[in-house]
This record gives structure tokens, C-alpha cells and sequence, in this order.
């Protein structure tokens, strides 16, 4: 019986065609729409989506793979799978635009971009308002925690042009790229004061609601910006709220915010130093080709019995 591998990501037809000549063994299910997905999960022992619906996890009694074309797993984490044995793996594929992102609100907040875009609404210079709260993030320190596909490119990119680099992780031993220093996550606490930005790239777990609370934010150096482009939540709203109206933190650039999406009269709209861009960092063209290869890539190894890449640890949710 070949492989029945159902795409419930509208990954394009010439990635759908390179698939179906990569792999002429396996019975490809092409379905993107929900209902789509759930009539035609049935035979599928193999998934590749983005999110998958109960239903079809349901119908899917012989599945035995998810591929996720997303770096956070969460909602995906069903407990059939860990009762069926069902292994998920994850994808590291929007790790370039997310930290370009990131970088982009640190440059804005460097230059007063925002203020420049505000006051061209009302036609008017904003020469007086920029010229002294400038500054330059070639030789600040930026904090990174989690080094995942998203906080490891961030490294790089961030070394390269000139910023100090550490990295925060569960496990400190593995190698960073661009990272001048790497401690775990125990250290967390110790390396804050150092940090002129601290970026969030964490997945929301269990383990990680609330990861930074009133008790770092005291602990960040005064004036510092925060960053989050992992889950809204593992930011606490309300000592992030209070960080930004005394002062303890410069601003914060947020593409998650808890509750996500934030309610038009949550009190983030209000502040002045805070930029929202709506969980649109991991957006690029160049995603669907690069999951497209992450699940040609695992797929392969399935077909042949070897381990699959970025297996998810259910315990730690990623």
C-alpha cells in the first residue's frame, strides 16, 4: 500500500508538481480548506498543515506523522497523538523574516521612525522631536531568549552589524552562531541588566506563560526595549503595561500580544512607545518553498525509515 500524505497548505502548484515527481510512491491528498481537510483525512498517514482540525485527527485513525509548516506547535499538540504514538515535527521556516522583523522595530526605534510617520499625518516636520533621543544599535546589547530557528538568525544577523549578542537557552552547551555568549535559562535574571533590547522568540507552552514577569522587568536595564515575535502570553500583559507607563522600559515592539488579537480597548493601543504589527513578522513569499523542502527533506527520511528532523518534545511543546 503506497503512502497516502495529505498537504493541507495551499503550497502552490509548481511545490504541489515538485512533490508529486520527487515522490511517485506516495498517494498525495491535496486540501486546504477545513471541511476539505476533514472529508478527505481519512486514509492520510502522513500531514503536512499548518493547523489541523479535531475532526480530522479524528478520522485520521492510521496517521502516523504530522509535519507542522509553523515553528510553534501548540495547537497541534492533541492528546490521540500522544495516546497513538503520532510524531510531530516542526518547521523552521519563517526564522529569516521573523528576525528581520525584530530588527526592523529595533532601527525604528533607534531612528524615531514612528515619529516621522506620525507627523506626517499632519504635515509637519519633526526635526526638534528626533535629534536627541537618537541612538545607534552597533554596540548595544541585545538579549535573545529562546534560540530556536527564529532566535539563532536573530544572532547572526544582529552580530553582523555590530550589536553584542547573548543568547538565553534550555540548553546552553549548543552552539550560536553570532551569540558572544550563551547561558540557560537559570541565568536569565543575570544577563537582563546587560540587555539595551531584549527579543522574546519563545514558543506559548505551558512551561513558558509568563516567562517574563514583574520580576525581569525589574531586572532589565532602565530604558530597555522588548520584543516579542514568539506567544503573546509569555509576556505578563500587566507588568508589561506597568514596565512601559513608569518608565523601565524605552518601548516595545510586539507582533503577539496576550490576549492575541488584542481587543480595541486594551490599554497597549494607548501607549505612545509601543509598536503592534498583528502577528505579521512571519509573512514572506519565500515561505511555502521552504516548507515545501522541510517536508520534502523529513519525508524522504520517513520513506526510508530514518529519524525524522525537529521532532517536538510533547513535554516541552517544542
Amino acid at each position: 500500500m503506497p503512502v497516502t500524505a495529505l498537504v493541507a497548505i495551499d503550497l502552490g502548484l509548481a511545490a504541489r508538481q515538485r512533490l508529486e515527481r520527487a515522490f511517485p510512491e506516495v498517494s498525495f491528498v491535496f486540501a486546504a480548506e477545513p471541511a476539505e481537510v476533514v472529508a478527505r483525512a481519512g486514509p492520510a498517514e502522513v500531514v503536512l498543515a499548518h493547523s489541523l482540525p479535531r475532526e480530522a485527527v479524528l478520522a485520521a485513525a492510521g496517521l502516523r506523522w504530522v509535519q507542522a509548516g509553523t515553528m510553534g506547535v501548540s495547537h497541534l499538540l492533541y492528546h490521540e497523538f500522544r495516546e497513538r504514538g503520532v510524531v510531530v515535527t516542526n518547521a523552521r521556516a519563517q526564522g529569516v523574516p521573523m528576525a528581520e522583523m525584530v530588527l526592523a522595530l529595533m532601527f525604528a526605534f533607534a531612528t524615531r521612525l514612528p515619529v516621522f510617520v506620525e507627523a506626517r499625518s499632519r504635515r509637519e516636520a519633526a526635526v526638534p522631536r528626533w535629534a536627541t533621543p537618537r541612538f545607534e544599535l552597533q554596540g548595544q546589547t541585545l538579549v535573545i531568549l529562546g534560540l530556536g530557528d527564529v532566535g539563532g538568525t536573530l544572532a547572526a544577523k544582529a552580530s553582523a552589524i555590530g550589536m553584542r549578542v547573548i543568547g538565553v537557552r534550555r540548553r546552553p552547551e549548543l552552539p550560536c552562531a553570532g551569540a558572544h555568549r550563551v547561558v540557560g535559562v537559570d541565568r536569565l535574571r543575570e544577563v537582563l541588566p546587560l540587555a539595551d533590547h531584549l527579543a522574546v522568540t519563545l514558543p506559548l507552552t505551558q512551561g513558558t506563560r509568563d516567562f517574563i514577569g514583574e520580576a525581569e522587568l525589574e531586572r532589565i536595564k532602565p530604558g530597555a526595549y522588548l520584543y516579542n515575535v514568539g506567544g503573546g502570553a509569555t509576556v505578563n500583559r500587566l507588568a508589561l503595561l506597568r514596565a512601559l507607563r513608569d518608565g523601565r522600559l524605552g518601548g516595545a515592539g510586539l507582533d503577539v500580544t496576550d490576549p492575541d488579537p488584542l481587543p480595541p480597548d486594551d490599554g497597549l493601543w494607548d501607549e505612545p512607545n509601543v509598536i503592534l504589527t498583528h502577528h505579521t513578522s512571519g509573512a514572506s513569499p519565500g515561505n511555502q518553498e521552504r516548507i515545501a523542502d522541510i517536508f520534502a527533506t523529513n519525508l524522504r527520511r520517513y520513506l526510508r525509515g530514518e529519524p525524522l528532523l525537529h521532532v517536538v518534545d510533547p513535554t516541552f511543546g517544542y
